[in-house]
């Protein structure tokens, strides 16, 4: 485990570190935490070899054998270190670290997300620029001084993501890869991996598989048809689903029925395959906790979201060439 003294400091230069500048304390070598660091001070610094990081993104960072090295971004929070310069001995890799580090290394979009997305992730595009700023401030200790993921700041974009109708597609979409990696990292001891676990048996993350095959089978249907792609009824009973998932999944099921009684005329391959999946997450429950209508925790969305980028990647939403789509005298499906 590599240890850094860190420095932090509203705009870094190397006059500015002045006896600061070289070793730090313990010897331990120096991290330089910044608002910003321009191209020419970070140049000097990297001459200097002076390791530092900046709330852009922008870092140069050199242990063993690895070395990070980011240049040229722009920060669009400011300032948001705060007055003074704090400087201590710390670990990286430490626990609070560590669970940043792995929400941004095992769902590598949040790398591109800044931190003002998260922000309008828990609390709405139309927060405002007091309470986005102070959600920045509140996640950069995560980084520089061990803290947790903030809980609320969970619960909250999770709240918004279950909410799926009050927002627009792509902005769902960006706040649901932002939930389920928030998700992870805050219960990085659970060992969430980033693809499907097909053999994980915990409720909420089955039931969130559920909903995920249930979207797929109506919005398969549609598409075989030939109609215009809308809300599935997943989609429209998330939030209910959410908090009464065992009731709303029957409701679920009843609503899927004329869309599998198409697929059986049309593509009984495909809807073999979607009809087995079901049977085989429905046979991973404990038989009592199927029967639980409690709200789901976050996890569910992780399921629904994996399950769903499963379904994609083996492209069984796309046509069957095995399949034809019969065709009846009648007119009517076979």
């Amino acid at each position: 485990h590599q240890k850094f003294t860190w420095v932090l400091k509203h705009h870094a230069t190397l006059s500015s570190l002045g006896h600061e500048a070289g070793t730090g304390r313990d010897n331990l070598p120096l991290l330089i935490g910044a608002g910003s660091v321009s191209a020419r001070s970070a140049d000097a610094f990297r001459r200097a070899e002076i390791q530092y990081v900046d709330t852009a993104g922008n870092a140069w960072i050199q242990f063993g054998d690895v070395l990070i090295d980011v240049r040229g971004r722009r920060s669009s929070t400011g300032d948001v270190l705060g007055p003074g310069t704090k400087s201590h001995g710390g670990n990286l890799f430490s626990t609070g670290r560590a669970q940043v580090a792995f929400v941004l290394l095992q769902w590598p979009a949040l790398w591109k997300e800044p931190q003002r997305d998260i922000a309008e992730a828990a609390f709405g595009s139309r927060v405002d620029d007091k309470l986005r700023a102070s959600t920045v401030e509140r996640l950069l200790p995560c980084i520089v001084d061990s803290a947790p993921l903030p809980l609320d700041l969970l619960r909250s974009t999770v709240h918004r993501v279950v909410n799926r109708v009050a927002m627009d597609a792509w902005e769902w979409e960006r706040c649901l890869g932002i939930a389920c990696a928030l998700f992870k990292g805050f219960f990085n001891e659970r060992g969430y991996l980033m693809a499907l676990e097909q053999e994980r048996t915990s409720r909420d993350y089955l039931f969130g598989r559920l909903l995920a095959v249930a979207e797929d089978i109506e919005s398969y249907a549609l598409y075989a048809a030939g109609e215009k792609a809308r809300d599935t009824s997943a989609a429209r009973l998330m939030q209910r689903f959410a908090d009464r998932p065992v009731s709303t999944w029957r409701t679920i099921e009843l609503s899927l029925r004329p869309y599998i009684a198409r697929l059986r005329a049309m593509r009984p391959g495909v809807l073999h395959k979607k009809e087995s999946l079901l049977d085989d997450i429905v046979a991973l429950f404990d038989p009592q906790e199927f029967l639980t209508d409690t709200p789901l925790s976050g996890e569910f969305l992780l399921g629904y979201h994996c399950q769903r980028q499963a379904l994609r990647s083996r492209g069984e939403s796309s046509d069957d060439a095995s399949d034809t789509t019969p065709t009846a005298t009648t007119g009517e499906p076979a």
